[in-house]
């Protein structure tokens, strides 16, 4: 038996042993992280976090060119086609993932 990671309890207080969308708890977890946050693995994380203006439309579009490499480069299973950054709101960034053709929404809290 194994235990879904990220671990996070139910609110029955167990910890579940699916992940309800993989998807999307992969893609979190690789983009909730900046470049230089984990020191034993310092590439590892979303680059978006480094960039100082996410309202600029340039560095938005670098914003998520940084994410489809992070994901093509952490988790090519998940078979992202494209990344838009959709909207940037009080420290947090919108996203929309693509994959076979449907979208998938992920909202980041930025790092800075």
């Amino acid at each position: 038996m194994s235990w879904a990671i990220p671990l996070e309890l139910t609110s029955g207080g167990s910890f579940p042993l699916e992940r309800p969308d993989p998807l999307l708890d992969t893609a979190r977890l690789i983009l909730g992280v900046a470049p230089g946050e984990r020191r034993l693995r310092p590439d590892f994380g979303w680059g978006g976090h480094l960039l100082p203006d996410l309202h600029d439309p340039v560095q938005r579009q670098v914003a998520a060119h940084l994410a489809e490499e992070a994901l093509h480069l952490w988790a090519p299973e998940l078979e992202i086609e494209r990344v838009e950054v959709v909207a940037i709101r009080e420290g947090r960034v919108a996203l929309e993932l693509r994959r076979a053709g449907r979208s998938h929404a992920l909202e980041i809290g930025l790092r800075r």
